[in-house]
């Protein structure tokens, strides 16, 4: 699918961190510090964000919203569509989204719903939000985007553990003078190489879904546990990502070079290094920045943003940019904008009782 949406913005972008890190060479006697700095070789992942026990994606969003609606002077009352993306709501029923609407005070005439996605959420969530506003059905929307995955990484499985960190996010999409190019890409039938298993309707959790056992490569996880086949995974980012990427630059009437940053998803320095060869870009104009925080999902892109952005400003590298994101599903997706009038802040750090 390829669209272009006129009339739109992102008037900002925020995210909230836990203040928990884990330091992977501390998983040295668990693991073996030669399989430990090998990980951190291949990933460039140094620490993970893990959230205290309770903490759910949608804390470190809301706390995310308040503070960009402070920083962008926008009043709750203004916002009148709130998009929640996330692979681990609060509950399974009812929508995150709803609870959100009540704990931030938007109105209750918003608009609100949970879209179930992981990697390339972020990119769905903004093409969402951009059809609510360029429709008039909203003037204001707030994209909530965030994962807490590490409670569903099993502590025996290092292929995940010294990995997916956690994170939130807030964007608000408003009417503006912008205009946005998307490309989406979908393929449900590599959906076994990411996904836990077992927990809901297809596979209701037994006594035997908790039990870990031995997987490939001496990883132990159960059925309610997180799953990840690394090479499909990789196969599909490297191959569809930047055929993505190519198409919205066509789409929106760039060439490759007019670029300034390539805002990837952020899963691990090898899988963005391949994307960077295959399209024959310079290190400078894709950042990589999860070497503090790990891979965290949905919200790797906007947290990458708000840990970078003092240097894109002030490089001037906001004006011309292309974000994609890929993986879970399988699925990828890119949109090409301008962030060059966007409130952009620095991470928050979770605190307990802030919302």
């Amino acid at each position: 699918m390829k669209v272009s949406i006129n009339g739109i913005c992102i008037k900002g972008i925020s995210s909230c961190i836990p203040k928990n890190q884990l330091d992977l060479k501390d998983l040295s006697k668990q693991f073996g510090e030669l399989e430990v700095e090998r990980i951190i070789k291949s990933t460039g992942i140094e620490k993970i964000r893990i959230a205290d026990e309770g903490t759910c994606a949608s804390d470190l969003c809301a706390s995310a919203a308040n503070y960009l609606m402070s920083e962008t002077h926008l009043n709750p009352n203004e916002i009148d569509g709130l998009i929640f993306v996330s692979e681990t709501p609060d509950y399974i029923i009812p929508a995150t989204s709803v609870i959100l609407q009540h704990k931030l005070g938007l109105p209750t005439s918003s608009v609100v719903f949970d879209i179930n996605y992981g990697c390339s959420g972020y990119i769905y969530g903004l093409y969402l939000a951009s059809l609510l506003v360029s429709s008039k059905s909203c003037k204001n929307v707030l994209l909530l985007v965030g994962d807490v995955i590490t409670p569903f990484v099993n502590k025996l499985d290092r292929s995940l553990r010294m990995i997916l960190g956690d994170a939130g996010s807030a964007s608000i999409i408003s009417e503006g003078d912008e205009k946005f190019s998307f490309h989406i890409y979908s393929d449900g039938s590599g959906f076994q190489a990411l996904m836990i298993p077992a927990g809901s309707a297809r596979l209701p959790k037994n006594d035997k879904t908790s039990v870990p056992i031995e997987r490939e490569n001496g990883n132990y996880r159960s059925d309610e546990d997180i799953l990840m086949n690394g090479l499909d995974v990789f196969n599909f980012a490297i191959k569809e990502a930047p055929k993505s990427i190519l198409e919205v630059l066509n789409q929106h009437g760039w060439n490759k070079d007019d670029v300034q940053l390539y805002g990837l998803h952020q899963p691990n320095f090898l899988i963005i290094d391949f994307i960077r060869k295959k399209l024959k870009l310079q290190f400078d104009v894709i950042p990589v920045a999860m070497h503090d925080t790990g891979n965290t999902g949905p919200a790797s892109i906007p947290l990458m943003l708000t840990l970078e952005h003092n240097n894109l400003k002030e490089q001037n590298r906001l004006e011309k940019v292309i974000l994609c994101g890929f993986g879970i599903g399988l699925s990828c997706a890119s949109v090409a904008l301008s962030l060059q009038s966007t409130k952009i802040t620095n991470p928050i750090i979770y605190e307990e009782g802030l919302v």
